[in-house]
């Protein structure tokens, strides 16, 4: 028969291989485990380090001694990219108290090697809560984060094109709008020219030409700007007209036009004049304003057009409207459309170079009665 020594010596022996074969079990999970895992007593030296944090380091990790001094796994940046003293790494915090849960970091080692990590770290404690050491499981990121990297690269390259495209596009613009400028002078010039000719003349052949090729650089000035982004496709290209006899004289109304560019406010006046009406003209949006409060009670219409220094033509119809809301507006521009559709109310819309036909018609449609 045992006697009860012999019976706690037995249990005491078996519970020593419970917990040897506990510890073994433990240890082969550490050992074998995809993250890397580092534990340090109280004064900060390393009691554990597993093969993967081994390998984060850039050492054996095969190898058994722990005496590793944690410089060995390089100097620690924030996602700011700022340098991490060792005293703030989520180690060190654990021995404070400190749980960290996640923390991206990125590593520089000493032989030029660099890694991406998430750092999670806990104290260790005994039976009465006191601290006793620190473990930190090392997640690597780095094939994430390079992925990330150069998607993020992509997007940067993806917004470069879109601010190079938009800036092109603003580029386009203004040149077509220079180009509709001088397109709507020669057009309308040459269409009040061919009305003073005998169709038969050559004269009026060769006018015919320079309109056929006019038409065609509008075409290519809407060209220039759809390839840039700039939406065009709605307005109609300028198209041959009647003569100038076949159209509907109007009836002396006076129509104040304001445009900054000299030839096309002269070619238009003097369009309009052919075509019967009075005209005001005014260089600048400014001197449109005086003369409107000069003659606000004769002026039928005002046209004008966008692109002006000091005062662009939608600014100038806001201060228009403020002075009488009832004021009928055109607007024409060389730029497209949308730069100023929706910004302001206006009766109607003429995009350079225009026929004398095309102005007739819109001025005719927003003078009509509704």
């Amino acid at each position: 028969m045992k006697e009860p020594g012999d019976v706690d010596k037995a249990e005491t022996m078996s519970e020593l291989g419970r917990l040897r074969v506990s510890h073994t079990l433990l240890e082969t999970i550490l050992t074998q485990a995809a993250e890397g895992i580092a534990a340090c007593d109280t004064s900060g030296r390393l009691t554990f380090v597993n093969p993967a944090a081994r390998r984060l380091a850039g050492l054996d990790p095969d190898a058994q001694e722990t005496d590793i001094p944690w410089s060995a796994w390089g100097q620690a940046h924030d996602a700011q990219g700022r340098v991490v003293d060792q005293t703030e790494w989520s180690l060190g915090r654990a021995l404070k108290g400190q749980r960290t849960a996640g923390k991206k970091c990125h590593m520089v080692r000493a032989d030029g090697g660099a890694y991406d990590v998430l750092v999670s770290a806990s104290p260790l404690t005994d039976a009465e809560n006191v601290i006793v050491g620190a473990v930190a499981v090392l997640v690597d990121v780095t094939k994430q984060s390079r992925t990330e990297q150069a998607l993020e690269q992509v997007r940067e390259r993806e917004r470069q094109q879109r601010d190079q495209l938009a800036t092109l596009g603003q580029i386009a613009a203004g040149v077509a709008n220079e180009l509709n400028n001088m397109l709507q002078a020669v057009m309308m010039h040459a269409e009040m020219a061919r009305h003073h000719l005998n169709p038969a003349d050559a004269a009026s052949r060769n006018i015919e030409s320079i309109l056929n090729q006019a038409t065609r650089g509008a075409l290519l000035t809407r060209e220039i700007i759809e390839l840039a982004g700039q939406d065009e496709r709605s307005v109609p290209p300028p198209r041959a007209e009647a003569e100038l006899a076949g159209l509907r004289r109007g009836n002396g109304e006076l129509i104040l036009v304001v445009d900054d560019e000299p030839p096309v406010l002269a070619v238009v006046t003097e369009g309009l004049q052919e075509l019967g009406y009075r005209v005001l003209t005014a260089p600048s949006a400014g001197i449109g304003l005086e003369l409107f409060d000069q003659h606000s009670d004769e002026v039928a219409l005002v046209l004008s057009d966008v692109a002006m220094p000091e005062m662009d033509g939608v600014e100038y119809v806001q201060h228009l409207r403020k002075r009488c809301d009832e004021v009928k507006v055109v607007l024409m521009s060389g730029y497209p459309k949308s730069r100023a559709q929706g910004a302001v109310a206006v009766d109607g819309w003429l995009s350079k170079p225009f026929s004398l036909g095309q102005l007739f018609e819109v001025v005719t449609e927003t003078l009509s009665p509704t």
